[in-house]
């Protein structure tokens, strides 16, 4: 849940696709790929306008979200698994 009054962040909806096996091609690349893009736009001091950033933090989030839940132990629940951190 997000911090703006119990709203839904997406932050579980992308684990869940992961964990549920939905196939995302290149999540790999996809991850890769932003971390270059994040990069190169702090090194640039690059600024999207303010409705773009976030399709862009969204678009990346997806990948990483995915790769997250696609990897929990099997057996294993999300809650279980995040405890420690």
């Amino acid at each position: 849940m997000g911090a703006a009054g119990g709203i839904p962040d997406g932050d579980g909806f992308r684990g869940l696709l992961g964990l549920l096996g939905v196939p995302i091609p290149g999540v790999d690349i996809g991850i890769a790929v932003s971390g270059l893009v994040m990069g190169l736009m702090v090194l640039f001091e690059l600024r999207p306008p303010h409705w773009l950033a976030p399709l862009i933090v969204t678009a990346f989030a997806v990948f990483h979200g995915h790769a997250h839940g696609a990897d929990l132990p099997a057996g294993s629940t999300p809650s279980s698994t995040a405890w420690p951190l």
